[in-house]
Order: C-alpha cells, then sequence, then structure tokens
C-alpha cells in the first residue's frame, strides 16, 4: 500500500498492540501513577458540579449548555495531564468528541512523545478518532472516496461535533454553507434537501 510506505509504522513503540492496556502503562511510567488509576477522573474532576450538569444537559439533549459547562471542566484541568486523560475517555463516552479531542492532543503535547507515532496507538486513536464511522464510510464508499478523506475533513471542520456552526453560517460535521448545500443538492438531483438535515 503506498500510504503505508509513506507514512511508516503506525508506532515506534516496541511491543504496542494498540490496547487500552498498553497505553495506560506507557501513561503510567511517566506519570508516575499505577495504570489502574489513570482511566479514573481525579476526585476534584469527578466530583465537579459542571462535569455532573454537562453530562446531564446532554442527556436531555441541551447541547450548547452543556458543551459550556463540558468546556470549564476542560479549561480548569487543561494542565494536568492525568486529568486529561481521564477525561478524554468521559467526553468521548458521553458523546463530546470535540472535547475528547482537544485533552488527549494536549495530553500527548506535554508527553514525552516527540511525534504522534512516538504515542501509544491507543492514544493516537483517541486523538483521531472515527466517531459515526459507519455512517461516514458507508457515505464515503458510496461515493467512491476513502474513507478516511471524510473523516479527516470532518475531524479539521468540527472536530465531530455535532451540531457545530460557525460564524459564516457553515454548520454540521463536515461544516457545509447552506449555499453551497443547496447547490450540490440541486447538482445531484436531491429535490428533498434543506439546511436542517446537515
Amino acid at each position: 500500500n503506498a500510504m503505508s510506505a509513506v507514512a511508516g509504522p503506525p508506532t515506534t513503540l516496541p511491543a504496542d498492540d494498540g490496547s487500552q492496556a498498553f497505553a495506560e502503562r506507557w501513561l503510567a511510567a511517566w506519570l508516575e501513577v499505577a495504570p489502574s488509576a489513570l482511566a479514573e477522573l481525579p476526585g476534584a474532576v469527578a466530583t465537579d458540579p459542571d462535569l455532573q450538569m454537562g453530562a446531564l444537559l446532554l442527556e436531555l439533549d441541551e447541547r450548547g449548555d452543556g458543551l459550556a459547562a463540558l468546556a470549564r471542566v476542560y479549561d480548569r484541568y487543561r494542565d494536568d495531564p492525568h486529568a486529561l486523560y481521564a477525561q478524554s475517555l468521559r467526553f468521548a463516552a458521553i458523546g463530546a468528541y470535540r472535547l475528547s479531542i482537544i485533552s488527549m492532543s494536549r495530553l500527548l503535547e506535554f508527553s514525552p512523545a516527540q511525534l504522534v507515532e512516538d504515542a501509544p496507538i491507543f492514544l493516537q486513536k483517541r486523538a483521531f478518532p472515527q466517531p459515526f464511522a459507519d455512517l461516514i464510510t458507508e457515505e464515503a464508499l458510496a461515493h467512491q472516496i476513502n474513507p478516511l478523506l471524510y473523516f479527516s475533513l470532518i475531524r479539521q471542520e468540527s472536530l465531530f461535533e455535532e451540531g457545530a456552526r460557525s460564524s459564516a453560517a457553515a454548520q454540521g460535521l463536515a461544516q457545509i454553507i447552506p449555499a453551497t448545500g443547496e447547490w450540490v443538492a440541486d447538482q445531484l438531483g436531491h429535490p428533498e434537501y434543506t439546511n436542517e438535515i446537515i
């Protein structure tokens, strides 16, 4: 595969099997924390009222307010590598993908990894995740496009944040501008298109 030849191996770490256990042993050696404690939110984070409120608001489909509360949690603990790791896992579990990605990316900046491939594969996949994989892969293949291109585009445009909107009126995972969405739908013969389906 030509991409593999250019990209090189997925990790420079010997014996990296891509598992969470391997990643947590690597983190534990760096942070001097027991591997079993890493995935648990530190006490102050676990009891942070904004974490509780944010998770509840997401469950109630109040994404804007929920994400604002969770962003305050990220801001408070953004310099604590253990908190960043545990937060990244928690944020992904509740569907706050943008915050999960920025938490993991910040953790990797602090880590001894000089390049992404110097970090465990499990952490790499958390910094460059593939949420909504079934939908994205199906659409990409239906249009004869490599799914990795779609994942890259969506990560760049919205960090997989559902309902993302920009000041330029771009919206959705791929940040489609309404006029562009309408034009593409017209070109493809989709008269049922509305901006709300983005």
